[in-house]
C-alpha cells in the first residue's frame, strides 16, 4: 500500500530504486496510466537481492497493471 513511484515516463534510460521488503508478502504493482506514443508502455524491470537477479517485462496498455510478489521467509 505505500507508493514507490508516482507518474514516472518510461525512458530509455536505468532509473535504480531500493526498497527494503518486509517478512512475508511484499506485492508491486506497475500500471499503465495511459497510452504513451507507441501505443505500449514496455517496462524492463530487474530486481536484485543479495544472491540473486530477475529479469522482467511488462507491456501494459492504459488501465492494466501487472505485479510480483517477494516473499521474505527470513530476517538478513
Amino acid at each position: 500500500d505505500n507508493l514507490i513511484l508516482k507518474d514516472y515516463t518510461l525512458v530509455n534510460k536505468k532509473k535504480k530504486i531500493s526498497v527494503n521488503v518486509e517478512r512475508g508478502n511484499n506485492v508491486f504493482r506497475i500500471e499503465a496510466v495511459n497510452q504513451g506514443d507507441l501505443q505500449l508502455n514496455t517496462a524492463s524491470i530487474q530486481l536484485i537481492d543479495q544472491e540473486r537477479t530477475f529479469d522482467l517485462i511488462s507491456n501494459l496498455k492504459k488501465g492494466e497493471s501487472a505485479s510480483i510478489t517477494i516473499i521474505r521467509q527470513s530476517e538478513y
